[in-house]
Formats: structure tokens, sequence, C-alpha cells
């Protein structure tokens, strides 16, 4: 997930009751070209999600693994009305059909969104994606067709030509060589809430986690607020509420004690509002040094606990 996607991933909080559209299978298709229409840039977020995310959903086999597509359109705005047909395919020419009402932001210029597409057809419970040769088809009105073809790292990397299925910790199938491990999710052990802040102990066991923070929600798992991020994304520099900002700890323990003043509220929301939280942990590492220090493409949030 690059930088300038950074500022909307709260949206994807927010959509508690939003469920991924069902994988359709079909054949191959041919790749032709259009003048007028051109894909700019296909950018992707791989999401690890507990089934508790959702406000209706308590079964433990709901999907865990979902897409999101950010598909760039140059000049969207002025093209849209040409396009009849949007679809994301595996390697298995497998796809998804994106909604041109729902999934596109005109302003930001890209069809797709948060829209935590998944798959049906390999898993009964949605624990593994295939993620190497993806490609975009767009249709237009003259059906004249329009590619795109990408591939997505494993977790922590930027090698695009890695691992071909990503699976998650309720995956049942095998696992072989090409199989790669999604960013596992974070485990809240106790999380409480006082006058004097929130205090939460939590274990992460992730090498590739690069950053993270608490999300909290109401009793309709509407969101609240959320405490700053762990690292400071640009110095790298641990915030004092956690572990007393001696580290934060991606291989066992930490312990988080921050001030409600120091949560970032909703409007009109505050501690009164909190009944639930869940740990939010992100890749990035691999970013580090560059010139894009806060992009990100793997995501999990944990299971969503009671606040005491």
């Amino acid at each position: 997930m690059s930088s300038r996607y950074l500022r909307r991933w709260l949206i994807s909080l927010l959509i508690c009751g939003m469920i991924g559209m069902g994988l359709t299978v079909t054949g191959s298709a041919a790749t032709t070209a259009s003048d007028g229409i051109t894909i700019d840039e296909v950018d992707f977020l791989v999401e690890n999600i507990h089934p508790s995310f959702w406000a209706e959903a308590t079964d433990p086999d709901s999907a865990r693994l979902y897409f999101d597509f950010f598909i760039y359109v140059k000049d969207l705005k002025n093209v849209i009305n040409q396009i009849k047909q949007v679809r994301v395919y595996d390697m298995y020419d497998s796809y998804w059909t994106l909604d041109l009402n729902d999934d596109i932001d005109l302003e930001e210029g890209y069809i797709g969104g948060y829209g935590r597409w998944n798959d049906g057809v390999m898993t009964e419970n949605g624990s593994l994606l295939a993620v190497k040769n993806l490609r975009v088809e767009i249709i237009t009105n003259n059906d004249e067709l329009i590619t795109k073809e990408f591939s997505i790292p494993e977790p922590g990397t930027i090698d695009s030509f890695g691992k071909s299925f990503v699976y998650c910790e309720t995956y049942r199938g095998r696992i072989t060589g090409d199989h790669t491990l999604a960013l596992k999710l974070g485990i809240i052990n106790s999380a409480k809430l006082s006058k004097n802040g929130f205090t939460a102990k939590f274990a992460v066991n992730d090498a590739r986690v690069a950053n993270g923070q608490f999300v909290f929600y109401d009793r309709n798992k509407d969101y609240v607020g959320e405490t700053p991020f762990f690292l400071n994304k640009y110095s790298g520099e641990v915030i004092r509420s956690l572990n007393g900002g001696k580290n934060f700890n991606t291989s066992g323990s930490n312990t988080m004690q921050i001030e409600t003043s120091q949560i970032q509220w909703d409007d009109g929301k505050g501690p009164a509002d909190i009944c639930y939280a869940l740990l939010y942990l992100r890749d990035g590492r691999q970013f580090i040094g560059t010139a894009n220090p806060t992009n990100f493409y793997f995501v999990s949030r944990s299971e969503m606990v009671e606040v005491k």
C-alpha cells in the first residue's frame, strides 16, 4: 500500500458491514489496446481480518484473506462513461467483477477501493489467495480490451516474482515452497480503560511486522478512534506509551499505556464510546530507506476484544 493511499486506510475501518464479492470462474481472455483509456497504475492491499471485525459475523470460518484493488485510470472522470466492465483475474482466470457504481472514486481517479474481495473457490473459508500473475481487464463500450498485469510480493519484500499463494492461520490445505504466510494476526491478552487511560497487553509474533496501532469501536462496531502508530513512520522512533518507548517487540509481548488525550477520536466520540479494540498491524519494513518509507502491502486486524 503506497503512501499516497495512507490517508484513506481509515475508510476501511469504517466499513464494518462490507463483505467481499464472490469469485467467478471463466476462460482465458485476449489482450488488445484502446485509444483514450489507459491504466496508469494498479495498487493493492492484502488484508488478514479476524471474523469478529464484521458487525454481523461470528462464524469462525468467515473469509479471512481479502484483496483491495486500486486501479488508476488516466483522466478517469472524462472516460468513465466509455467503460462497460472492469474485472480482476487471477492466475487461473477466475475473476472478480468490480461495480462501476460503488467501486469507484472519481476524485482520486481509481476503480476499486476497499472492496475486500475474497476467494471462496480454492478454500471453504477464504484462507488462500493466488497473488501471482494477476491482471486487470477493462472492456469499453466498443468492446475494446485494455489490460495490465501485476503480482503481489511476499510480506516484507518488494519481489513481485515471489510465491504464487498467500495463506493465513486458518488455512487447512497443503503448503509447498510456493506458499507464503500472510501477515499474522496479533493477540490482545487484555484491554482496559480507566480514568488514567487505555492499557493493553498484547503479543506480536511476526518479524515482518513494521508498525501497528490499536483501533477502537463502539457497541455496534462503529469506529470510535485510534492510538498513534507505535513507531514514527519516518524516523522509526517508538512512542513512549509502548513499552515505555524502549522497543516494539515483534517476537513476543508488549504493553501499551496511553492517556485518553493522546487517542485520536472520531468527531463527537470519546472514552465513553469505547466497547471494543483490535490490533492493527502492517508490513512496510522493506521500504525503510527508500523514497517511499511509508509504503506497505499487507495488513492484519486481530480479534476484536471487549475493553473492560
